[in-house]
């Protein structure tokens, strides 16, 4: 078993596989990591990951695991689509129906509870409202809609007054610019021609090693325009579109990039050795969407996938019930006491929210092919 070599390609089972757990066990450490944050320990002192990598937390870790495993994914998504429209509609359908939920809940469930100012006044805000109206899309040219009325303003998280109602949802944008970029990458052809695929992430990798490195940003617009190449957000787009490529190409080289478990451990030392090294933000750039993607592939429970997909739930939900748990306590509890009991809680909403929001929505995948049919069946009968 340890000596057999096979191909990515050889082994990837699209029914068999566990990225679902990956993306799973990615949340819960998001969550984790954002319990330090939370409960007034921005630098995370005790948080594992900083202690083990000296370089980095485990929620950023772990939105880099989301990152190739989407890049992975949705260019065998591009590749199985009718057209560029039907992928785009594919990938809105899988993130926008419960994101929309948990804006409105925001806004309009939690915002009311939660809130100091008088009801009226509250409903009344523009920020209530713009919150949805303008997250919704993204963030698309406007700034970032932190929270809606005074909510979350007693949370030590920041602690200058400005609250965040939601702390994880600003990496949503960067994740549609992603499936953007994918399109624009393959109708110049890049994914057919694997090679300038290879060196459209290379630019991009020497890009955010610059930017971790000396700062470096290669152009600078105002905030409010660009969307995700606007000033805020270019060194993060740059970066998290690295890894996003990075699985792509994985994807894209599975019949050529070989996997055996002694690879596995060997790339697992190496990244162990860069943190002896002080070089792991920079060694992780290689060995990181490997070993996401390696273990992904040949390790699967096949019992977990009974419970559903609750690994989005999780990410986009946990940030304000955190911030609830918080409150309700007089910001009393503890970092793990706050990660146990927002996991938990936070679970049961994701649970839910997988499946009557998210299950039934994913069914509409099935039924776009045939819209495209028939809107396909009458453009003809209308030119004939």
């Amino acid at each position: 078993m340890w000596s057999s070599t096979k191909t990515l390609g050889e082994l990837y089972r699209r029914d068999r596989n566990s990225f679902d757990i990956l993306r799973f066990v990615f949340a819960i450490a998001v969550i984790y990591s954002h319990s330090f944050a939370l409960t007034g320990n921005p630098t995370g002192a005790t948080e594992i990951i900083i202690k083990l990598t000296k370089a980095i937390d485990a929620g950023s870790l772990s939105v880099f695991g989301f990152f190739i495993l989407s890049g992975f994914l949705t260019t065998q998504s591009i590749e199985n689509s009718r057209n560029y429209i039907d992928y785009l509609l594919k990938r809105l359908i899988r993130i926008i129906p419960a994101f929309l939920v948990c804006l409105i809940m925001i806004s309009f469930v939690v915002g009311p509870i939660f809130t100091q100012m008088k009801i009226g006044e509250y409903l009344t805000s523009d920020s209530t409202w713009k919150f949805v109206s303008y997250n919704i899309t993204f963030n698309i040219g406007e700034k970032f809609m932190n929270t809606p009325g005074d909510l979350f303003r007693n949370a030590p998280f920041p602690g200058d007054g400005v609250a965040l109602a939601n702390g994880s949802m600003w990496t949503l944008q960067l994740e549609l610019g992603c499936y953007i970029l994918l399109i624009v990458l393959s109708f110049f052809l890049m994914l057919r021609h694997r090679f300038l695929m290879v060196i459209f992430t290379v630019i991009l990798g020497v890009l955010y090693y610059l930017n971790m490195k000396y700062s470096y940003v290669p152009f600078s617009v105002p905030v409010k325009q660009f969307w995700v190449l606007g000033s805020f957000q270019l060194p993060n787009f740059i970066k998290f579109a690295y890894y996003y490529c990075m699985g792509s190409l994985l994807y894209l080289y599975r019949e050529k990039i070989l996997y055996s478990h002694r690879f596995l451990v060997l790339a697992l030392l190496l990244l162990w050795l860069s943190t002896q090294l002080s070089q792991f933000n920079n060694w992780c750039m290689i060995l990181f969407p490997y070993i996401v993607i390696s273990v992904g592939i040949n390790f699967s429970y096949k019992h977990f996938h009974k419970i559903g997909d609750p690994s989005y739930g999780l990410y986009i939900f946990s940030w304000p019930i955190q911030q609830m748990i918080i409150i309700m306590t007089n910001n009393r509890i503890g970092t793990y006491s706050l990660f146990v009991s927002a996991f938990i809680a936070t679970l049961f909403v994701s649970l839910l929210s997988w499946r009557y929001v998210e299950k039934p929505c994913l069914k509409l995948k099935k039924v776009l092919p045939n819209i495209r049919t028939k809107l396909d069946t009458r453009k003809e009968q209308y030119e004939v």
